[in-house]
């Protein structure tokens, strides 16, 4: 799976028998890269559509836009047609999965999610991927615990000058 270069642009590509084949994308489409293949023979990635990346399934003759967000991949494809991979989001990224023409925002880790991604599912439905969180270093803790602290001092010193307290 992949891209061909055909007239200085990558076009997804399948490798079937000996034969090589051009998949072309969705209607519009400047590129296209196809990244899974199930035993089906249904291919997915996506098609650059002007300045959007939209997830695609190749089934077939057919070219598919599977839904959902702009600027979206998918990376894997299991027997049952079931597809992952990811779709941007204002802050990053998410883990998509694509069923019904809906994409489901499969979340990440708890915590401050920065990004996710799925990039395969098994014949069982388990999804593999990545997961980022944003965990604060040490030095960015102690600066808002003297910050907080400073904040209760200047409320403190407030209340006993008779002036107003902060809000707290």
């Amino acid at each position: 799976m992949g891209f061909s270069v055909v007239d200085g642009e990558p076009v997804a590509t399948a490798w079937s028998a000996g034969s090589v084949i051009d998949l072309g994308g969705l209607p519009g489409f400047t590129f296209s890269e196809a990244f899974g293949i199930n035993d089906a023979g249904q291919v997915v990635g996506f098609s650059q559509v002007g300045v959007a990346q939209y997830a695609t399934e190749w089934s077939g003759s057919t070219i598919i836009n599977l839904g959902g967000d702009v600027d979206s991949e998918a990376l894997g494809i299991n027997n049952a047609g079931q597809v992952v991979g990811y779709s941007a989001a204002r802050l990053g990224t998410y883990a998509t999965e694509w069923r019904g023409g809906s994409a489901i925002n499969l979340g990440g880790l708890p915590g401050d999610h920065v990004e996710s991604g799925a990039y395969g599912i098994n014949d069982t439905g388990q999804i593999v991927g990545y997961s980022i969180i944003v965990i604060p270093e040490p030095s960015t803790w102690a600066m808002m615990l003297l910050g907080f602290a400073g904040l209760t001092f200047a409320g403190h010193r407030r209340a006993r000058a008779g002036g107003p307290a902060l809000a707290g």
